[in-house]
């Protein structure tokens, strides 16, 4: 039976029952992507506090967003990043070429993908390291074929599963292809649904946990706030 994993957020932590499930691949589907990236960041940011590793895959952002994000709620990662516990990988698709070219992305290694074998292998060497990863997949999610996703995503599955932590792939909800969604939900182990909600106060957010390991549930309803502080999570939860 696969352990569980501390997020840092301990109301997150105990409202799903002790924590992520350890050895998994989480599909993240994005409603809000500014409050869905702010809860995974400080979630990934947690375990480097506890000596922990990070490779965080940035395609359609660049590693000071990243940055800039963090130290808006007081964390800050660049003695993590001198230190090799946070290392960003940016993913040069050829078509973008001249972008990577023209731009190129400071603090971080390049990886060329012409084929989603290359980026699998890249994420399981680093999980096999002991790292965490994040994947921004929402643009590759769309460029590839079903076929060609099942094997990416079952590839990785299969690594996380062996050697240990979690892998987030994060998706873009009103972007990529519902068919896609559909995939990747199926496949991975965990998927949480992020929606953001309205306010002129504080950010807030619910985290629609839809599956959670292979244990049949209701969905559980955990809503949250964005505040300086960084992440807060309300432990009135509702089921769906």
């Amino acid at each position: 039976m696969r352990g569980r994993l501390e997020s840092g957020i301990a109301e997150l932590d105990s409202m799903l029952g002790g924590g992520l499930i350890d050895r998994s691949l989480y599909a993240l589907v994005l409603d809000n992507m500014v409050g869905g990236r702010v809860l995974c960041r400080e979630i990934l940011y947690n375990h480097t506090l506890r000596g922990g590793k990070v490779a965080y895959y940035v395609l359609e952002s660049s590693p000071e967003d990243v940055v800039e994000s963090l130290s808006f709620y007081g964390r800050r990662i660049e003695d993590r990043i001198e230190k090799g516990l946070w290392k960003f990988i940016s993913i040069e698709y050829p078509a973008l070429r001249d972008v990577y070219i023209d731009f190129p992305q400071p603090r971080c290694r390049s990886l060329v993908v012409d084929g989603l074998d290359i980026l699998a292998k890249d994420i399981v060497s680093n999980v096999r390291d002991g790292g965490w990863c994040f994947l921004e997949f929402s643009f590759l999610a769309n460029r590839y074929e079903l076929d060609e996703l099942v094997k990416f995503l079952l590839y990785v599955k299969r690594g996380v599963r062996a050697y240990g932590g979690v892998c987030f792939i994060e998706l873009a909800g009103k972007l990529v292809d519902s068919r896609r969604i559909d995939l990747a939900s199926h496949l991975a182990d965990c998927v949480f649904e992020i929606r953001g909600e309205e306010t002129e106060l504080e950010p807030r957010g619910v985290l629609l946990v839809r599956k959670f390991g292979e244990k049949p549930e209701s969905i559980k309803v955990i809503p949250f706030t964005i505040r300086d502080t960084g992440v807060v999570v309300h432990t009135l939860q509702r089921v769906a």
